[in-house]
């Protein structure tokens, strides 16, 4: 199987550590390190101080240079010559999992904290909640999320719901096909998002995504079930350190593509200590 059809099949593909982009991670690496120091950031932990959340926190630009080295490689490639929709990069994630995630924080949940530590917080990206009853919204268009990890660790590997890509793509094409893509943010998509991640705990495989070269890449469908389980053994190591890209798509290429596979919505999710 190609790497399009895997791609287009299970909702991600991965790609093998890159020489191109080995410059470039370093200096990830460095600012990286600078954005988690920095007070200004404080905000950004979460989980009881055991996730460092970092949303937008790496200074590249809307090419995704940084430092002046350009984000380059054979998953860049893969974006330019299967993403037509493709505009710009957003700026990058830092996501860092400390030893212990995930612990309650003070305010949250014990349904919430339950579902992050047995479900791996699963979720789709861009679906923001919205007012007091945090009602989810679409607000966010993005044609993929890139993952490129910063050091080597096996605990607490982003995971993701093969195949339910397919049932968040049904799910939302049927909600939003007959409105106007500006219309599309104030519609309440929250029971048919929550009957839709039901059916895909119910039916898709949970696989997680490990990278076992410091480089290693994962594409994966904007809407698919993804996320980050706590360790699945004691951690004995060092954080893990990793970036998240979320390369945004033209608002009119997306409705134009609800019915294709690789923009329909795929579930993941982060596990946590047994």
């Amino acid at each position: 199987m190609t790497r399009t059809a895997r791609f287009l099949d299970t909702g991600w593909c991965k790609f093998e550590c890159d020489p191109g982009i080995l410059k470039w991670a370093s200096a990830a690496s460095t600012r990286s390190d600078a954005a988690i120091a920095d007070p200004a950031n404080a905000q950004w932990f979460r989980a009881g101080s055991t996730w460092f959340v970092g949303v937008n926190a790496l200074e590249n630009n809307s090419r995704g240079a940084l430092d002046g080295l350009p984000l380059s490689g054979p998953a860049i490639d893969f974006v330019t010559s299967e993403m037509p929709g493709f505009a710009q990069w957003d700026q990058a994630q830092i996501s860092v999992i400390y030893p212990g995630y995930p612990k309650q924080d003070a305010g949250e949940t014990d349904a919430a904290f339950r579902f992050r530590r047995d479900r791996a917080a699963a979720h789709v990206d861009g679906l923001h909640r919205v007012g007091p009853n945090n009602r989810r919204q679409l607000r966010e268009y993005h044609a993929f999320i890139l993952g490129i990890p910063l050091n080597v660790a096996d605990f607490s590997p982003v995971v993701v719901w093969e195949g339910s890509h397919e049932i968040m793509r049904r799910t939302f094409s049927a909600a939003l096909d007959n409105l106007a893509p500006g219309k599309w943010g104030d519609v309440d998509l929250t029971d048919v998002y929550t009957a839709a991640r039901r059916k895909v705990f119910q039916n898709c495989p949970m696989v997680a995504i490990r990278a076992k070269s410091m480089l290693s890449t994962a594409l994966r469908c904007t809407a698919y079930c993804h996320g980050t389980p706590g360790p699945l053994r004691h951690i004995e190591t060092s954080p893990i350190f990793a970036l998240t890209f979320k390369g945004r798509c033209k608002i009119g290429f997306m409705r134009h593509s609800l019915g294709v596979a690789y923009l329909g919505m795929v579930l993941t999710g982060q596990t946590g200590d047994p």
